[in-house]
């Protein structure tokens, strides 16, 4: 019986997906020209156009860090660059699986899912 809890185990930490997922919603009237969020990895979200959603994920697998730290999110608009830190990874290990980023003329809202 042990064993078999053992092996369950690990098939469900194997079949997890190792990573968060990102969704951006882009609630201003104007097109944002690119989104970094680094954090462990990074990637980036080109031309969001207004009043869209787009997806992506970070896969973390691959990621050597064990440190502690959070994710940056940085919004280029024209000549402009707004960042902001949010979320928690522990141990190299992030600590939510999905966030929603609402970004608005003035203010960045930040769901976790």
């Amino acid at each position: 019986m042990k064993y078999l809890v053992s092996f369950f185990s690990i098939l469900l930490f194997i079949s997890c997906s190792y990573g968060v997922s990102f969704q951006i919603h882009n609630n201003t009237n104007s097109k944002i020209d690119s989104v970094k969020i680094s954090g462990g990895s990074s990637i980036v979200f080109y031309d969001i156009k207004p009043n869209k959603t787009v997806n992506k994920f970070m896969d973390f697998r691959n990621t050597r860090s064990m440190n502690d730290g959070a994710f940056t999110v940085e919004i280029f608009k024209k000549d402009q660059v707004r960042r902001q830190n949010f979320g928690y990874i522990s141990n190299g290990i992030p600590q939510n699986s999905s966030f929603m980023l609402e970004i608005k003329k003035d203010t960045v809202k930040i769901k976790t899912q």
